[in-house]
């Protein structure tokens, strides 16, 4: 965003490093930095937030440049705000719609990865649980009744979908799972 706001040498400069980034195989590169870091959920977490926004900040620097030609922020600019004001009140939240959607998108993308890296022995260590390993934790098959009605007694869930919209409280699994 900071590149298509200011534009110039700087836009050249970052440009050509994310064009640098994106001329290598993106699995390659973190394969290689995922070795000298080590395994670990935070070099995982990093690395892939770094590698995928360097891939998706093109279109936002395009809508960057987009938004910055509008009237708003020339007449933003003509009554004085500075570049702070200019980029974090006027242009950020509009492009914060696209930057959702492309990271919504990507997100599928940085899963596989992911499990990809962690095959090779490169992404969280084994003793930590991922998403898709969440879903295997104990979770009760009734729901405790809510506050302010009449009975304390546990409902038994119908169908897998209200089961799934139950509060898995401490004391539910516990008594299940004893």
């Amino acid at each position: 965003m900071l590149s298509g706001y200011f534009g110039g040498r700087f836009d050249l400069l970052v440009q050509r490093g994310v064009d640098a980034w994106m001329a290598f195989p993106p699995l390659l590169l973190l394969l290689s930095i995922m070795s000298l870091l080590g395994p670990s959920v935070w070099n995982i977490t990093i690395v892939l937030g770094i590698a995928f926004g360097i891939q998706n900040s093109r279109v936002v620097r395009g809508v960057a440049l987009l938004i910055k030609e509008h009237t708003f922020v020339e007449s933003a600019r003509a009554l004085g705000a500075g570049h702070a004001r200019m980029t974090l009140t006027h242009i950020l939240p509009n492009v914060m719609p696209t930057i959702i959607v492309v990271a919504t998108t990507g997100l599928s993308t940085v899963i596989l990865t992911e499990a990809s890296l962690s095959f090779l022995g490169l992404g969280v260590p084994p003793p930590t649980r991922r998403g898709a390993e969440c879903s295997r934790w104990p979770v009760s098959t009734t729901c405790t009744a809510p506050r302010g009605s009449r009975s304390g007694r546990r409902w038994p869930s119908r169908s897998p979908s209200s089961a799934s919209t139950c509060w898995a409280t401490p004391s539910a699994t516990s008594s299940t799972l004893a």
